[in-house]
């Protein structure tokens, strides 16, 4: 029976030593990291440490953001594990004496139970570490792919606008070049429309001396034409005046004529009635 314990003893013993082999450095990475392989840090620049855990007291003087990182971005960053939640800088805690009763048995038993509990979930949460780590580096590429095509459709994009801006400019400028013509073209109009206003400004003003000419000169015929109108009626008038005089003097001239002839023809009665009576008297 002592001999069995002892054989039980030496291979708990020997368990123990290689699981611990397997386990230590798994624990410590476990102890160093939090959820998901991340770790925290303040941002503020005096924290020294990075945290397993966001709601570590170690974040109690933060007057930054906590953000989380990687543990070797952290180191990077020369930040050391918080002794307080990752178990950092800490003294090693000393050997716990192996028990040599059965009810030390079955603790060890135990122990080594959570001791293999242990690594595979510390397995289990590798495996899902470098699931997170090929999706993130299938991330990473299709990242990588939809920022080559962005660049790809930015340059297309900008050689689109730099066509468009030519384009543009050239267009501008033969439009620049259209309205300069269009300019001279209409400039030379004016110049040719205010020759030609000129031109008919002097026409229109040789037109009023010509004008001006011909009602002076009608005038002075129509002057001349009433002088002469003037004078023939005042002849007229004198003429007219002279007939009625002379119509007068001949109306006077019958008039003595007719009483002579009146005259006459009673000088006649009465001599053929003196001649009637001598015949009588005879």
């Amino acid at each position: 029976m002592k001999s069995h314990s002892i054989g039980t003893q030496k291979w708990l013993l020997v368990c123990c030593a290689a699981i611990s082999l397997l386990v230590c450095p798994s624990r410590v990475f476990a102890t160093e990291t939090g959820d998901g392989g991340l770790v925290y840090y303040c941002t503020s620049g005096t924290d020294k440490y990075y945290h397993s855990k966001r709601s570590c007291t170690g974040f109690a003087n933060c007057m930054g953001v906590i953000q989380p990182l990687t543990p070797s971005t952290a180191r990077i960053k020369g930040l050391s594990p918080c002794p307080i939640c990752t178990g950092g800088d800490t003294p090693a805690r000393a050997a716990t004496p192996m028990p040599t009763t059965a009810s030390g048995l079955t603790d060890v038993s135990q122990q080594v139970a959570d001791i293999k509990q242990q690594a595979e979930d510390i397995k289990m949460q590798a495996k899902e570490r470098k699931q997170a780590i090929k999706d993130a580096k299938k991330a990473a590429k299709e990242a990588k792919a939809t920022a080559r095509e962005a660049k790809a459709e930015a340059r297309r994009q900008r050689k689109e606008a730099s066509r468009m801006k030519r384009e543009a400019i050239y267009s501008i400028r033969q439009e620049a070049e259209d309205l300069k013509v269009s300019a001279a073209e209409r400039r030379l109009e004016a110049e040719e429309m205010k020759r030609e206003a000129e031109e008919l400004r002097r026409e229109a003003a040789a037109k009023r001396k010509s004008i001006a000419a011909e009602k002076r000169r009608i005038e002075t015929e129509q002057r001349r034409a009433a002088n002469e109108y003037q004078r023939q009626m005042t002849q007229q008038k004198l003429e007219a005046i002279r007939m009625q005089r002379e119509a007068e003097a001949i109306k006077r001239d019958i008039k003595a004529q007719k009483k002579a002839a009146k005259e006459a023809r009673k000088a006649a009665k009465q001599r053929i009635k003196e001649a009637k009576r001598a015949r009588k008297n005879r």
